[in-house]
């Protein structure tokens, strides 16, 4: 192993655990699939962290590796990939929501018009609104440009809004 020791792997590994944990649910949507896709990406991290060169920061480098062992998953178990979404930034539609109920409705709503988006949009509002991440990393994850990255996000607000908005203006 280069310079990168055990300790600074297993360093990385406690501040990036949880982040890499919720991507993977986000992106399974089962508790059992995201454990173990989160457990395959850090064996996998362990196996390539001496040849981690920094290009990206590690957050960016670890969430490239589960999406990638996703991907694998995806394809081997089509049925068991589907993605399952709690919320998406409030503030989408006009007016106000005060009737919990109606509150847990539109969670429902929400979850179930994220899972009709098409895969490539779908990953995007995962990664900028559920993980927080920013234009370049989440360019850095999908390895697509920046601009095609800002331009699946606008597409997937627009249709997010058109299938959640229409009941409350």
């Amino acid at each position: 192993m280069s310079d990168r020791s055990a300790e600074d792997f297993e360093s990385m590994a406690r501040s990036e655990y949880k982040r890499a944990f919720r991507f993977a649910f986000h992106l399974t949507g089962e508790l059992e699939s995201a454990l173990d896709l989160t457990q395959d990406s850090f064996r996998s991290a362990w196996e390539y962290w001496s040849s981690f060169n920094g290009e990206s920061s590690v957050s960016t480098w670890l969430h490239q590796i589960v999406y990638r062992r996703f991907i694998d998953h995806y394809r081997r178990e089509m049925t068991r990939a589907r993605a399952r979404l709690n919320r998406i930034a409030a503030g989408q539609c006009k007016g106000e929501i005060e009737n919990h109920a109606m509150v847990v409705q539109v969670q429902q709503d929400i979850r179930t018009a994220v899972d009709s988006l098409e895969d490539p949009e779908k990953l995007v509002i995962v990664l900028r609104y559920f993980q927080g991440m920013t234009v370049a990393e989440t360019s850095a994850v999908t390895r697509e440009p920046m601009g095609t990255v800002k331009w699946r996000t606008h597409r997937a607000l627009n249709q997010l809004q058109k299938m959640l908005c229409e009941d409350f203006e």
